[in-house]
């Protein structure tokens, strides 16, 4: 009886003490933009003017504390625009973790300008996006996503943004051998306390 005891508590403890205090998290989306004051029509290619050029893309990945995404990318083709401030808005729409509040939607600043050079066009852009961390939360906890800036980029070339999401609390989910270490730690104490009930009645009698 003491053995059965015994064994019973220490499995009750080591299936507590195995269980997790994090778990990996599925972060998956898309991401779309819109240039202009106040735009609200996003669309996965987005153009500034014939060129500048913004494309979304998708992201999957999982992960238990930080995790770094491509959300897109910028294209500047040929030409003499001049960049002056003109404003984007980048929106971040997660698919998981299910149930993030609110919308991830960054404002930015195209902040770079493009110059003639000797021999033909040259010059570059560039992108200061809101660096500030913005927080979400889901049912399984929070977390905190922040974009990177897009330094400059040459004509005819590509710049892709970045970003950062971090996991900042969730929720600990028992793993499968977790669970059967505790349903076994309860069946050793229920059993002990079978049979004590038993040898009592018996003692009764």
């Amino acid at each position: 009886m003491k053995f059965a005891s015994v064994f019973g508590a220490a499995a009750l403890a080591i299936g507590f003490a195995a269980a997790p205090a994090d778990a990996a998290v599925l972060f998956s989306g898309s991401t779309s933009g819109c240039f202009g004051t106040g735009c609200n029509t996003f669309t996965t290619v987005a153009k500034d003017n014939p060129n500048l050029t913004f494309t979304g893309s998708t992201f999957s990945n999982s992960t238990d504390t930080t995790l770094f995404v491509g959300l897109g990318t910028f294209s500047l083709a040929n030409g003499n625009h001049t960049y002056t401030g003109d404003d984007f808005t980048l929106k971040i729409t997660f698919t998981d973790p299910a149930g993030v509040a609110p919308s991830a939607i960054f404002t930015a600043d195209i902040t770079g300008k493009v110059e003639p050079a000797k021999g033909g066009q040259t010059g570059f852009a560039s992108v200061d996006f809101d660096n500030s961390v913005h927080q979400f939360s889901w049912a399984g906890g929070t977390f905190t996503v922040k974009v990177d800036d897009v330094s400059n980029f040459a004509l005819n070339n590509s710049n892709t943004v970045f970003g950062t999401i971090e996991l900042t609390s969730v929720s600990a989910v028992p793993e499968p051998g977790t669970w059967a270490m505790m349903l076994l730690g309860f069946s050793g104490v229920g059993f002990v306390a079978y049979r004590r009930r038993s040898s009592t009645a018996f003692r009764l009698v």
